[in-house]
């Protein structure tokens, strides 16, 4: 995606911290049109939601897997953003980019900030309104570039560890949850296991 330098710039997989833990971004584009919040997703085949439902819902091969609602998870990033950058919400824009080759098929619309990855710049640039002074700018991406750069190591791992306690599944893309193997030579182990089991046998180890 290419966006003037002058008027944008991208923080990408930023982590910052929430109430309790922490949380995990995609992507931030400071602007002086606003904060763009950026939850991407990598799926393939047909995908069935709508805003007030808590699970969507993939089609993949005539199977179906549920997938938390990625609009309702990005609204904690929003939230987190609007916490540390002190913004109020009509500065923060949510934006869900699939990015894989998915189809979204959903019979009712979806907000116009539920996007293919080919509609971001356009949808980015659509945004002319003025919000932000030009020292805003530079003082909300100061902030975050110190964050990054700030980051341990130490601090990412932790999040990491946070994160994976539900990751996605390698096969289908669900949520895992966490079990131990009962039989055979890796009996009392435990590893991340596909919430879609037995449609799908994707899993992790631990």
């Amino acid at each position: 995606m290419f966006l003037p330098s002058k008027a944008y710039e991208m923080f990408n997989d930023v982590t910052l911290p929430t109430a309790k833990s922490t949380t995990q971004i995609d992507h931030i584009v400071v602007s002086p049109f606003g904060i763009f919040v950026i939850e991407t997703k990598n799926y393939s085949g047909w995908i069935f939601g709508s805003s007030n439902s808590k699970n969507w819902t993939q089609v993949l091969y005539k199977k179906k897997y549920q997938l938390f609602n990625p609009l309702w998870q990005n609204a904690h990033h929003v939230k987190a953003v609007k916490r540390f950058l002190s913004l109020p919400d009509r500065y923060i824009f949510s934006v869900v980019v699939f990015v894989g080759n998915a189809k979204i098929k959903t019979k009712r619309k979806l907000p116009g900030n539920v996007l293919y990855l080919r509609q971001l710049r356009s949808y980015i640039r659509s945004h002319r309104e003025q919000l932000l002074s030009p020292r805003e700018v530079k003082l909300a991406s100061k902030k975050l570039g110190n964050h990054l750069s700030g980051i341990s190591s130490t601090d990412r791992a932790e999040h990491l560890s946070i994160v994976d306690s539900e990751p996605d599944c390698p096969e289908c893309s669900a949520k895992m949850v966490m079990r131990k193997a009962t039989r055979g030579k890796y009996a009392g182990n435990k590893f991340w296991g596909c919430t879609n089991y037995p449609q799908c046998r994707g899993i992790r180890n631990v």
